[in-house]
């Protein structure tokens, strides 16, 4: 939850209009997350087809989690590459990191799905939830601080923010290295 808070923060935005994005380009950063949706279902079919997903989640989510970190320090690092071209591969990065996301998802509830015990599931979700919106919102509040208390230019600022976030969303995809995993239980057939 913390990367994705901090990979979808406002700072995105601020990045983006300090490269000179229109509204164009910022409408296009914002519907990422929804347009990218379609991958889920992506997915969900091609799970059907695995005996196993943990790998190929460990996988998609490691290749996900560092998808920003290129453009994030290109754009502080490399400043002779103009700011247009910058932009377009900042977008291009999210597009790639969103549809990672989306495709990842499915593959890990179907994972938890087989893997968690029937007797107090929804408890389970429950807490699961409750502790996912406090590590958001104490996540904002730190990208916030970040950003606002560094004294470090957008460019600067972002690009030490998407680290924090790939270390946080690299250290909660290894946590999985040690969950057993069922096989997958394929839809039947209709």
């Amino acid at each position: 939850m913390a990367y994705t808070q901090l990979t979808t923060s406002p700072a995105n935005i601020a990045l983006a209009r300090s490269l000179g994005a229109t509204g164009l380009h910022v409408g296009i950063l914002e519907a990422l997350p929804t347009a990218m949706l379609f991958m889920q279902f992506v997915a969900a079919v091609f799970v059907n087809t695995l005996s196993y997903r943990r790998r190929l989640w460990i996988g998609v989510s490691i290749a996900q989690r560092l998808m920003l970190l290129p453009a994030a320090l290109g754009i502080a690092l490399v400043p002779e590459l103009s700011d247009h071209t910058w932009l377009w591969i900042l977008i291009a990065a999210a597009t790639l990191n969103h549809g990672l996301l989306h495709f990842g998802t499915p593959l890990w509830m179907s994972w938890m799905g087989d893997y968690l015990p029937r007797p107090g599931l929804s408890q389970f979700w429950g807490l699961r939830h409750f502790w996912m919106q406090w590590t958001a919102a104490l996540s904002l509040l730190a990208g916030a601080c970040l950003m606002l208390g560094s004294g470090w230019s957008i460019r600067q600022a972002f690009a030490a923010l998407i680290a924090v976030a790939a270390v946080a969303g690299l250290a909660d995809v290894l946590t999985y290295l040690k969950v057993d995993e069922p096989p997958v239980t394929p839809l039947p057939a209709a």
